[in-house]
């Protein structure tokens, strides 16, 4: 405790010193202190006047109580001073009074410009640096080991992501071997082996192909879960659609080991939603595909329900149930089946990274729903997830909505097949000879763009990565010619980001790789004309005029000709954009984008006269309202040539 006598003492020994009341006032500075700081009116905050540097931790009087006799260290607000030296506490009133120096190694480091002279420091002030320099030995000293600290906990995480990553890739090593020795002894036995066993050999072989295509698949989403690429699509779909899709996928397994897979939608659930399908169908993929997978005899069961149908404002709660008579899950084991890489093996020889649930763990976090599992170890499990879904628009079709009607299994012209692979060139050569066109095949981009000089094709299917000219490149030479072929983009890239993309390079379209059949026939329907039986609808005959000027007559009469340039530039441009983002639509599948994209460019394209565009515009509004997918290519199929003659004689009219 200091009383005023002793705080003059200090005051002649220390240079900068000031009280602090219980309020954190700061009052009574000394001369030089006042002068180093400026105009400093007596009552002011301490922590309006000062940073605390050392200990940063204390904020309130209480605070300083705690400091006892350590070094207090201070920097000022406004920038430039440094103070270093004690807390004392005053005698009789609640207090403290800071007796201390400039802080002149701080000053020195910042390169700050000061006003300090000799007189700012008293003659004892070496042996207040001796007491500095100790403090600042043991500053550092905590420093160090906090910095080792720090190592340690880094260099664990390290070894435990570098632990997590080696059991990833002995998973990912293990069970891609698997399916792929099992492709690869089945094609070797068909080519030295007996016709008889050839249907068996090849069911054998397109099982481990499945299998591999899941294993790889898993570690897809995996990695996309991880790094937080998977942003949610939210769209209106049909919750039978939902249902019946996921279903699809896993009953040939369910087939082969005479499993019955039965669905149950209860009466109170809207039929249609809005919400991310795509990641639905994936969880409930997964958790069928789980529950076939560990279950030997019996049925797997999925029952759709409504939890909560007044949760939120224009949705419910929905509640998922899976349910198995398989092998059932160790109660010690159920607190370990979402964490990754673990799994519980069947007696098959099934794909099992131990990254299923996991996956569908992440996704249903993401789409704000809950997961949980009940199992009876011999009987059976039940999985149950609940997800917060919209109510949806009944006539709005989703990309994944199911076609109405056959489209063709055959077709007419010539295909170039462009790819640096040989097993995808012969595959999808035989694919598409299976489907009656001729195909000529180029391994690399140049000789792509060499064969397309000497020959005429229909169509033109382009691998995206190739060594030497890449396809992007080669797609916008094969361009460059006088009528050239409609270019498709194939690609293990493929996403709906990257449409715009690929179509504004010069391509028409793409698909995804490895090729879907169903998918491959949609987009040759749009280019090939057709062949054989389940021939596309015949598109009904437009009787309406190419370009009617009469109508561009009155629109100058109503808006004169200086505001119809101006509406004529924008027209022109927002048509093209209006096309590209058509067949973006159309290219993703997406009907209902589809469907916006035709009516909006309906209306414009009739207020300048292109009756037979707009004719053609509301008939693929119409069929992708119906979700008639084979109407839609047949109209689809002439679209950008209708387009194309329109904005020209857009372009060619002239009011003299």
């Amino acid at each position: 405790m200091i009383d005023l006598s002793t705080e003059k003492v200090l005051d002649e020994l220390f240079t900068m010193n000031f009280s602090i009341d219980q309020d954190l006032g700061v009052y009574n500075l000394t001369p030089r202190l006042r002068r180093y700081l400026g105009d400093l009116e007596d009552g002011q905050n301490l922590f309006d006047v000062f940073k605390l540097h050392r200990p940063s931790e204390v904020n309130s009087f209480k605070g300083l109580r705690r400091i006892g006799s350590s070094l207090v260290l201070l920097l000022s607000k406004s920038g430039g001073h440094g103070l270093r030296g004690q807390l004392l506490p005053l005698s009789g009133v609640e207090g403290y009074r800071f007796v201390g120096v400039p802080w002149l190694a701080w000053v020195n480091a910042n390169n700050v410009e000061s006003n300090l002279d000799q007189g700012d420091f008293p003659k004892i002030d070496s042996q207040m640096d001796q007491q500095v320099y100790i403090s600042t030995q043991k500053s550092m000293v905590d420093d160090l080991e906090e910095l080792n600290r720090r190592l340690i906990a880094a260099q664990s995480d390290s070894i435990e992501e570098n632990r997590v990553r080696s059991d990833f890739f002995a998973v990912m090593s293990h069970e891609m071997r698997t399916p792929l020795n099992g492709v690869i002894s089945a094609l070797s036995l068909l080519e030295d082996g007996d016709q008889n066993d050839k249907e068996k050999l090849t069911t054998l072989a397109k099982n481990s192909a499945d299998n591999l295509m899941t294993v790889i698949n898993y570690a897809l989403d995996y990695s996309k879960v991880e790094s937080g690429q998977m942003p949610l699509e939210c769209t209106n779909f049909r919750l039978d659609d939902l249902v019946g899709y996921a279903t699809d996928v896993v009953v040939s397994r369910a087939k082969l080991k005479s499993i019955e897979i039965q669905t149950t939608i209860d009466a109170d659930v809207p039929l249609h939603l809005k919400g991310d399908f795509k990641k639905l169908r994936q969880i409930l993929i997964n958790l069928l595909a789980n529950g076939i997978k560990f279950t030997e005899k019996g049925s797997v069961k999925l029952k759709v329900g409504v939890v909560d149908a007044d949760c939120f404002d224009d949705g419910l709660n929905v509640c998922f149930s899976i349910e198995d008579t398989g092998c059932g899950i160790r109660e010690q084991d159920i607190g370990n089946i979402f964490e990754p890489f673990w799994s519980k093996r069947s007696s098959s020889a099934e794909a099992s990274t131990g990254l299923g649930l996991n996956i569908c763990q992440h996704l249903i976090a993401l789409l704000g729903g809950t997961i949980s599992v009940q199992s009876s170890l011999g009987y059976g499990s039940r999985f149950k997830l609940e997800v917060p879904l919209l109510l949806g628009e009944a006539r709005e079709s989703d990309v994944v909505s199911k076609e109405m009607g056959e489209l063709p299994r055959a077709f007419k012209g010539r295909v170039m097949l462009v790819d640096d692979n040989q097993t995808n060139l012969l595959l999808g050569k035989m694919i598409l000879e299976k489907l009656g066109l001729l195909v000529l095949t180029a391994s690399t981009g140049e000789e792509s763009v060499e064969i397309s000089e000497h020959l005429n094709f229909d169509l033109v299917l382009m691998d995206i990565s190739m060594p030497g000219i890449s396809g992007i490149e080669a797609a916008q030479l094969i361009n460059l010619r006088k009528d050239p072929p409609p270019v498709v983009a194939v690609t293990a890239h493929a996403g709906s980001e990257l449409t715009n993309q690929y179509l504004s390079q010069g391509f028409k379209g793409y698909l995804k790789k490895p090729l879907d059949r169903n998918e491959l026939i949609r987009e040759l329907a749009l280019w090939l004309e057709h062949a054989g039986e389940n021939a596309l609808p015949v598109v009904e005959p437009s009787n309406k005029p190419q370009f009617d000027a009469r109508t561009i007559v009155v629109l100058v009469e109503q808006i004169g000709e200086e505001n119809f340039e101006r509406c004529r530039a924008m027209f022109l441009e927002e048509t093209k954009e209006r096309m590209a983002c058509l067949f973006a639509a159309w290219v993703r599948r997406d009907l209902v984008a589809l469907t916006r994209e035709a009516h909006t460019m309906s209306s414009s394209v009739a207020s300048f006269g292109g009756d037979d565009l707009a004719w053609r515009l509301r008939k693929i509004e119409a069929a992708s309202r119906a979700n008639h997918i084979p109407e839609v290519i047949s109209y689809m199929k002439d679209i950008e040539a209708a387009s194309n003659l329109m904005i020209e004689d857009v372009k060619a009219y002239s009011s003299s």
